[in-house]
């Protein structure tokens, strides 16, 4: 069990410490693309303030849809437990970097802004299915200290990855560091697979 609740920790910790760090390398795809595409709301006002308001247009739209993910994601539980859907959302993640590398080697750059979309809603379908797993595991009164150790491992992570992911990305470029992470995942997740475990 101990096996199993650190796996759980690790597997939900890395996958929300990648996509934290993550994101700021694509959000200045985002604005390159809009500010190129010509896009305008209102002609007299200046490109800045215009970006501002089309990025605040389009998170809003994403979180509204990850809220409904989030809500929804429940119903995936009529076919898979949560565990196995964890580990599904963790290929994904993977699977869906290595399409960034091809979009972003072949210059689509619309592929890119639907795969972040894509990304937050995984994220935010991901999150009650690890908060369902971690109660599999523990009692509730454990519940506030697995949490808060599950949130320090996740900064941990993150002050790790973020000087290494800048290091791959200004030595190689964003769209190796997109495969090599997207490869990392697929090989890791072999080692943190949660349903595995629960088994043993």
């Amino acid at each position: 069990a101990n096996i199993s609740l650190r796996n759980v920790v690790v597997s939900s910790s890395l996958f929300d410490a990648i996509f934290k760090v993550l994101k700021d390398y694509i959000q200045p795809i985002l604005k390159d693309i809009i500010l190129i595409s010509g896009i305008y709301i209102v002609v007299s006002m200046e490109a800045d303030t215009q970006l501002k308001i089309i990025l605040g247009l389009i998170y809003g739209v994403m979180y509204i849809f990850s809220s409904w993910v989030s809500r929804n994601v429940y119903r995936l539980n009529l076919k898979y437990k949560s565990d196995k859907l964890m580990d599904i959302s963790f290929d994904i993640l993977g699977i869906v970097f290595f399409i960034m590398f091809f979009a972003i080697k072949t210059k689509i750059m619309l592929a890119v802004i639907l795969l972040y979309f894509f990304l937050y809603l995984l994220k935010d379908g991901r999150r009650p299915l690890a908060v369902d797993v971690f109660g599999d595991y523990m009692k509730r009164n454990e519940r506030a200290t697995v949490m808060s150790i599950e949130s320090q491992v996740g900064s941990l992570f993150m002050i790790v990855l973020a000087p290494l992911f800048g290091y791959i990305a200004d030595r190689f470029g964003i769209a190796i560091l997109f495969f090599v992470i997207g490869l990392l995942i697929l090989i890791l997740n072999r080692f943190l697979r949660v349903e595995k475990n629960k088994k043993c």
